[in-house]
């Protein structure tokens, strides 16, 4: 199964999001402290690997959009609403219906479909367009 790489998954756990995983990525490190306290030599921290499925389970299907044109003596609010596609080996985005790209990550080779669609959830979190909450 892939799933989110190191990195994905470091900022997504950054981030409070948190969903049912099968495997994650344990990162040992020497603590000296640890070592002349209690002879204890490794920590371990343990981040979250999410497969394809629990991703997209956390992204929407949609974002709406509101957007101010001028055109001569008037203004008007549009309203668009960005569908999120997925483009074999190409991208993952949210595009209207003219193809106006909102978000996109590319995909970067030898990279998981899951990793793509982890950058973009993390991008969407990070702006604020969608509220976490636990994917069952």
């Amino acid at each position: 199964m892939k799933t989110t790489d190191y990195n994905t998954s470091v900022k997504l756990k950054e981030l409070g999001f948190k969903a049912e995983h099968s495997t994650g990525h344990i990162i040992n490190e020497a603590d000296e402290e640890l070592i002349k306290k209690h002879g204890i030599s490794i920590v371990s921290e343990f981040y979250p690997a999410y497969d394809l499925e629990t991703i997209l389970d956390a992204l929407p299907n949609y974002i709406y959009s509101s957007v101010i044109v001028s055109d001569y003596n008037f203004e008007k609010d549009i309203h668009n609403k960005f569908w999120l596609r997925i483009y074999n080996k190409d991208r993952i985005s949210y595009e209207n219906q003219n193809d106006v790209i909102y978000f996109q990550e590319y995909f970067k080779e030898n990279e998981s479909l899951a990793t793509t669609a982890g950058r973009l959830l993390v991008k969407l979190i990070e702006e604020g367009l969608i509220k976490l909450e636990v994917v069952k």
